[in-house]
């Protein structure tokens, strides 16, 4: 079967274009974004450091309900589809505070807020906002009336970062007391981790 230049450049070229899109949003977020500090949450010494990447929890994955608009706080849900349906598949934007180049969540919105720095993330669990009312056993109910409500978790995509090989036992240590600061870069609610100090 005869295959003329033409086609044969097409479909060379299609997967050469597709693999180099992928790469335009992190470079231009690299290149443009504006830098923020995010604090690191204590690892198990057993998932901390695995070969040449540090896996990394951040104080801002873990959000008070209360931080969630209040339509989403009151509605009485009764299984998870409701709430994906309610929160666009469980995308949220973290509205950022942000003091002497740290960040933190001020509250969550459903919206992309237009004129304050965010970060773009997706909800992990759902059951906080889902009203068991009887199933929950009366023991577990007390537990959460002492306790308070466990936080909502959310991934923000910032979880590993790739270090020179045999650098990371000084780094699982801090990272192992939550010592460890990222360097994130930020655009449009677009998050990169560049760098740990």
């Amino acid at each position: 079967m005869h295959i003329n230049k033409k086609t044969f450049i097409i479909a060379i070229l299609i997967p050469a274009l597709f693999l180099i899109s992928l790469t335009i949003k992190p470079l231009t977020t690299i290149m443009l974004g504006d830098e923020i500090l995010l604090e690191t949450r204590p690892f198990d010494p057993r998932d901390v450091f695995r070969g040449d990447y540090v896996n990394l929890g951040y104080e801002i994955e873990e959000i008070p309900i209360e931080k969630f608009p209040v339509a989403l706080q009151n509605k009485e849900f009764t299984d998870t589809r409701q709430v994906k349906k309610a929160t666009n598949n469980g995308t949220i934007y973290g509205v950022l505070k942000i003091k002497n180049s740290k960040a933190d969540i001020a509250y969550i919105s459903l919206e992309r807020p237009s004129d304050k720095p965010y970060i773009k993330g997706k909800i992990v669990n759902y059951y906080q906002f889902i009203h068991y009312d009887d199933k929950i056993p009366e023991i577990e109910k007390e537990l959460i009336t002492e306790q308070g409500p466990e936080p909502i978790y959310i991934n923000f995509g910032l979880d590993k970062y790739f270090v020179a090989e045999n650098t990371g036992e000084e780094l699982e240590k801090r990272a192992r007391e939550g010592k460890v600061l990222a360097k994130v870069k930020l655009l449009n609610g677009y998050g990169i981790l560049t760098d740990i100090k």
